[in-house]
């Protein structure tokens, strides 16, 4: 993928999603505070993309998450 930008919080409205892979990309700035409404999220992959700040506490809730 080439995708850039920002990761536009409207993803986090597909709470049935399980795969966010969204990694080698030219994303930018920060993670959606919602990212948690994600809860049955089992892969997120993010790296080698331009984001930055925090990471949203709400990824706490996200209880299926595979490490």
């Amino acid at each position: 993928n080439n995708f850039n930008g920002p990761i536009p919080f409207e993803i986090t409205l597909v709470d049935t999603l399980e795969r966010l892979v969204l990694h080698d990309n030219n994303l930018e700035g920060v993670l959606p505070l919602s990212l948690g409404d994600l809860t049955n999220l089992v892969v997120l992959s993010l790296q080698n993309n331009n984001l930055e700040g925090a990471i949203p506490e709400s990824i706490t809730a996200m209880t299926l998450l595979e490490v």
